[in-house]
């Protein structure tokens, strides 16, 4: 198994848009710190992030928070997507299925390497936005949406599970990705599939007379990453979101385990 995923792994880091996905995301936390420096004067934004806007800790939360839904999922897409869809348009994957290696294995390690992409991008977008974040407003105590006067520390945990929760978000993306990517013979196909399920997932959330539906829709949970300025973080909506991202983990599997579309 973990050669299959340290093939997989070796194979994503020689394609080119695995690291222009990466710099395209570098380049977007460092447009966010600007479009934050012109935007904290704003009064909308000081009724959603709180009083203490000049501090880095803002810049990752915003960015994270309005990508969650859009840019991340489609950098996300555009590897896992490719996946095994790329495989097929290059005709490297029927030699891999003649190699005598288990197809189920080499699906399961291109989702942990998925996975893996899903943390690294996450992590690259918040990262370069915190630092951007901190050079230019610096890091100390702030006062949160909640009135609340936090310390460094607790800032830190609170971006800590930020972040980890919109981890969790994009690498259900990027199971729902890979599997689409399974049943698809273009990398382009595979992405527009993928970002079309989102789009329309996000646009069922904004309308009104479906606010049933909300609670079903993956999509719904995202915006969840701004809980963590409450006080206390509402841990309930999160854990929520969690057990709901779980949900879509399963079903990517349960798609692939009803119809293995593991051919030529």
């Amino acid at each position: 198994m973990w050669m299959c995923v340290k093939w997989e792994g070796q194979r994503q880091l020689r394609l080119p848009r695995f690291w222009g996905s990466l710099a395209a995301l570098f380049v977007l936390g460092l447009l966010f710190t600007y479009g934050y420096a012109q935007l904290r004067g704003q009064p909308v934004l000081a009724a959603l992030l709180g009083h203490g806007l000049t501090d880095g800790f803002f810049v990752p939360i915003l960015a994270i928070s309005v990508s969650a839904s859009m840019m991340l999922p489609f950098f996300i897409s555009l590897i896992t997507g490719d996946a095994i869809s790329g495989e097929r348009q290059w005709g490297t994957w029927a030699t891999l299925l003649t190699q005598g290696v288990p197809p189920w294995r080499l699906y399961t390690s291109k989702w942990i390497v998925g996975l893996a992409y899903a943390a690294l991008a996450t992590l690259v977008l918040a990262g370069t936005s915190l630092a951007g974040g901190v050079a230019m407003f610096g890091w100390h105590a702030t006062v949160l949406p909640s009135g609340l006067l936090a310390s460094t520390g607790t800032l830190a945990l609170l971006l800590a599970v930020a972040c980890l929760y919109a981890m969790a978000g994009q690498m259900v993306v990027a199971s729902l990705a890979l599997a689409v990517s399974a049943y698809c013979r273009h990398t382009v196909s595979a992405i527009m599939v993928t970002m079309g399920v989102l789009i329309f997932m996000v646009l069922l959330g904004n309308l009104p007379f479906l606010r049933s539906v909300n609670p079903f829709l993956f999509t719904t949970y995202f915006s969840r990453i701004a809980d963590v300025l409450s006080s206390p973080p509402n841990w309930a909506l999160m854990g929520q979101g969690l057990l709901v991202y779980g949900a879509y983990t399963a079903l990517s599997w349960a798609i692939v385990f009803w119809a293995p579309p593991f051919r030529g």
